[in-house]
């Protein structure tokens, strides 16, 4: 039996309540714990079965597909079995509904509905590191609306964003248990209570017993212990250290504007907003998915035509590699928006470096005006080198010859500036020459 199977099978065998599910250590809200308590202490157990029966098999699975999206719902009291005695998800469940939504090659991502105060620390640990392995695969977003505390927020905090709506009631991160002590009550009724135990931890909370440091110890170690694979939970899934999170393990629930600040959640949103983000997400990471080593032909948006409307301007190998790519329209557009961007950048540069060189012309332009015999003497007497000048004809002068460098670097592709800019540099007499015959005769 492979793993799925035996999470289907821990979920489906047996339809009464799951009585030891709530015995334990507990991840929930405060206020949440004693409305369960308030609940309990008025109950019709019988009645509460002969219902129970008659609606356990029209229950239906959390998951619902909707746009290449799987929501999965969290909401109630988590527990890993759905509980009959109140409103409350299973983790079972949601890790097989997780796990299934990452096999199916028609979903591009996972949207985790949470309301939910927390539930139990069995369970939790599991589905948290389902959602971390998920959003390995896909993108998971989760999206509290109102409430998403301990337990819930614990596996809230490994999805790859975490959103929640502005009035929602956020964190309670912690881990706590109860044990009573009903000792004193047994001897006020003349009860003596005699627990026959093998090791002093057997037989603990018996009712009639009274609870020992030691035992008392022993329990604050057990809760510790799941208390810091809480923390190291948090601390892993939302990148945070561990000094932020014990600043915020307070128990405390924040406002979602709190939360933000203090990095539990990534933006606030509306149920419908974070909803249409993870469709965005989801079709990105089907498009990425399907153009993976070929170009994605199925999108009919994206043609040379498309293309060329959209970035105009843009040249062949620009169009073709768009097309290979496989990307959407609005990331071509993006990259066209990028590359016009570094075009601009890089014209501003050579402009200014042009502008330096005609400066530097200019300057020893005025020095020759004021020196005419040295220039004269300097520029067109002695004959052009061919080490500084290699031309095809003795007989061009040496502006002439400027050009007709420049000329040849325009045919190679060289852009004027550019072409100007590697002569004067390689040629120094020919640029002297060439200011030279700039002058106006006198």
């Amino acid at each position: 039996m492979d793993v799925t199977q035996q999470l289907d099978f821990a979920f489906s065998s047996g339809d009464a309540p799951r009585f030891e599910q709530w015995i334990g250590a507990w991840c929930i809200e405060e206020t949440a714990r004693q409305s369960l308590v308030a609940q309990l202490q008025n109950f019709d157990l019988s009645q509460h079965l002969a219902q129970h029966q008659q609606s356990a098999a029209s229950r239906t699975t959390q998951r619902q597909d909707s746009d290449s999206v799987a929501v999965i719902r969290l909401q109630g009291v988590l527990q890993k079995h759905s509980s009959s005695f109140s409103r409350s998800g299973s983790t079972v469940l949601a890790r097989r509904d997780i796990r299934a939504a990452v096999k199916d090659p028609d979903i591009g991502a996972i949207f985790l509905a949470i309301e939910s105060p927390g539930g139990t620390a069995a369970g939790t640990f599991e589905l948290f590191n389902e959602i971390v392995a998920a959003a390995k695969q896909k993108p998971v977003h989760a999206h509290i609306e109102d409430l998403g505390a301990s337990a819930a927020y614990w596996a809230a905090s490994g999805a790859t964003h975490l959103t929640a709506n502005e009035p929602a009631s956020i964190g309670s991160i912690g881990t706590y248990t109860v044990v009573e002590d009903w000792s004193q009550r047994a001897a006020a009724t003349g009860v003596k209570v005699h627990v026959i135990r093998s090791a002093e931890f057997k037989g603990m909370g018996v009712p009639g017993t009274s609870i020992t440091e030691s035992q008392i110890a022993h329990l604050q170690d057990q809760v510790s212990r799941l208390n810091e694979r809480f923390l190291n939970g948090v601390s892993e899934g939302r990148n945070l250290s561990r000094q932020q999170v014990d600043a915020v393990a307070t128990g405390k629930t924040y406002s979602s504007e709190e939360s933000k600040l203090y990095g539990l959640i990534d933006a606030t949103a509306t149920f419908e907003e974070a909803f249409s983000a993870t469709v965005d997400a989801a079709h990105k990471h089907l498009n990425r998915k399907s153009t993976k080593g070929k170009p994605r032909m199925s999108d009919s948006t994206v043609t040379v035509a498309a293309i060329k409307q959209a970035c105009p301007g843009a040249g062949n190998d620009f169009v073709v590699a768009c097309l290979e790519s496989g990307k959407s329209m609005e990331d071509i557009q993006a990259d066209w928006r990028q590359a016009v961007t570094d075009e601009n950048a890089k014209l501003k540069a050579q402009n200014e470096e042009l502008q330096e060189e005609n400066a530097k012309l200019k300057a020893e332009n005025d020095k020759l005006a004021k020196q005419p015999e040295a220039a004269s003497k300097s520029v067109g007497t002695d004959p052009i080198s061919a080490a500084s000048a290699d031309t095809d004809s003795d007989s061009l002068d040496g502006a002439s010859q400027y050009w007709a460098k420049v000329g040849d670097l325009q045919a190679a592709g060289k852009d004027r500036p550019e072409a100007m800019k590697m002569v004067n540099k390689q040629y120094p007499d020919l640029r002297r020459a060439m200011s030279a015959a700039s002058q106006p005769t006198r």
